[in-house]
């Protein structure tokens, strides 16, 4: 059993890293090292809900008034006007999204035994991005 250690990375890291682990088996793992990747989830969920709630936010803070009347149009001109104001809105969320998603954040994490680790790898179909990435941040 590894001692606890703190993980530390941005937040699209953590997005990744929590999709990554989203499809990982850990059925052939010690139930020590089951449990704390089951924490380490539960934690990089908990990134992943920040980022989704701040980009809804992010979203509402930049919408005009007039929004639903604009998707409504349904002529030419206002399907122009609507789509020219999405693509300014997305723009506009971006500039605030972005740099969140780059700050770090930490993680408490107990670790995986290297043994456990093989396993992971052995059990599962991972491209060589996917285990350096786990390699990187579970070890």
């Amino acid at each position: 059993m590894k001692k606890k250690k703190e993980i530390t990375m941005t937040r699209n890291e953590a997005l990744i890293l929590n999709q990554v682990l989203t499809n990982v088996r850990i059925s052939g793992m010690s139930l020590s090292s089951r449990r704390n990747l089951i924490g380490l989830k539960i934690e990089l969920g908990k990134i992943t809900k920040a980022v989704e709630d701040f980009q809804k936010e992010s979203i509402e803070a930049h919408k005009p008034g007039n929004f639903e009347e604009l998707q409504s149009d349904q002529s030419e001109k206002g399907k122009k006007a609507f789509s020219a104001l999405v693509n300014d809105l997305e723009a506009k969320v971006r500039e605030v999204l972005n740099p969140y998603c780059e700050e770090n954040v930490t993680i408490s994490f107990q670790g995986i035994t290297s043994e456990d680790f093989e396993k992971l790898t052995e059990i599962n179909d991972l491209t060589l991005a996917a285990y350096e990435f786990l390699n990187l941040k579970l070890l």
